[in-house]
């Protein structure tokens, strides 16, 4: 039977990072099938799965959109990786960059290299957003984080459309991040809308954006970012990088696959 009947039988798993969902399938499976990437993206997920996940036995991994695009990095998707790999602790390549991980009792904690973060971040410009203080954030991705005193009340359509006609800003789209003030012990709330989707319960890079966007105000420390689909815990390091910490779960659909 050929893929294209039954392109189920390639994936080996699928995962969940604080409700971004994925389909998993090995690299080496699809090319042995003859099966691409985007194809098999825009047959096997549809509106419950956010992506395909595809890696390799040497740490090689890759996301690709339900509609058949890159999807670049995709914290969330790392550590629903993680989760998958038997191993305590390894290194994972995505979109050209290496992201160390391991195992902790709070579930995944992924290391972000000082050189991988750009040195722009650190100095965010800001601009006025329907009357609003936002800032541009570029971390891999274009972020604009805009400070709110409660984003469940806002509008974020009407930011999204906003943020969206500044294309001297954000000439190829941008994701938004409504942030609260930081409260407690460094914990924030935020809403996301992804360029392409719309709202998202969870973003692992909007995280790292809002947290960056705090620490360039003067927050110091370890930053809690709650989001609808779970918090993610983000500490910064003395490199300008940063170590990000959250849960994932995985289920196999074929017993005898492995990621190694």
């Amino acid at each position: 039977m050929s893929w294209l009947e039954d392109p189920g039988s390639l994936l080996v798993a699928t995962g969940e990072g604080l409700g971004n969902r994925f389909v998993i399938a090995d690299a080496a499976v699809l090319r042995k099938a003859g099966a691409t990437p985007a194809a098999v993206a825009r047959m096997v997920c549809s509106e419950s799965w956010d992506g395909l996940l595809l890696f390799d036995k040497d740490g090689l991994v890759e996301i690709i959109n339900r509609d058949g695009s890159p999807g670049g990095v995709c914290l969330n998707g790392l550590r629903v990786l993680a989760r998958l790999d038997g191993e305590e602790t390894g290194v994972f390549r995505m979109d050209g960059r290496e992201v160390p991980w391991h195992r902790v009792d709070e579930g995944i904690k992924l290391h972000l290299k000082g050189s991988d973060v750009p040195r722009e971040i650190l100095r965010p410009e800001t601009f006025e957003l329907l009357g609003k203080r936002a800032q541009v954030v570029r971390f891999w991705n274009p972020h604009c984080v805009v400070q709110v005193e409660d984003p469940v009340q806002e509008n974020l359509e009407a930011f999204a459309k906003a943020v969206q006609a500044r294309i001297d800003l954000f000439p190829d789209g941008v994701n938004l991040e409504l942030v609260s003030p930081i409260h407690g012990h460094g914990e924030l709330f935020m809403r996301v809308c992804e360029r392409g989707v719309g709202e998202t319960e969870p973003c692992g890079s909007a995280a790292v954006a809002a947290a960056y966007a705090a620490w360039s105000d003067g927050v110091e420390g370890l930053i809690e970012v709650r989001m609808k689909g779970g918090s993610l815990l983000l500490q910064p390091l003395p490199d300008g990088g940063l170590e990000l910490v959250g849960e994932a779960n995985v289920q196999w659909l074929i017993q005898d696959s492995s990621t190694t």
